[in-house]
């Protein structure tokens, strides 16, 4: 999934982002509050150990956003 934050950098989600699995297959929401439940639902999909290796991983995540300037990582 591509997007373009605010300054007009085009970038691409992580395939595991709770944001990426709320819009998969193209999916629309009637209202807001649909959004944000779908939103909610899929953040307390996420496990504990999930969260633990992501935690574990934004030292060297850091490091390689710093050493390519903001540019794309290798981030899977």
């Amino acid at each position: 999934m591509h997007c373009v934050c605010a300054s007009g950098r085009a970038y691409s989600l992580p395939p595991h982002t709770p944001v990426r699995h709320v819009y998969r297959h193209g999916k629309q929401f009637n209202t807001i509050q649909n959004l944000k439940d779908a939103t909610k639902d899929e953040w307390d999909a996420i496990t504990e150990v999930e969260l633990k290796t992501l935690v574990a991983s934004m030292p060297n995540r850091v490091i390689e956003v710093i050493q390519k300037n903001g540019g794309e990582t290798n981030y899977l």
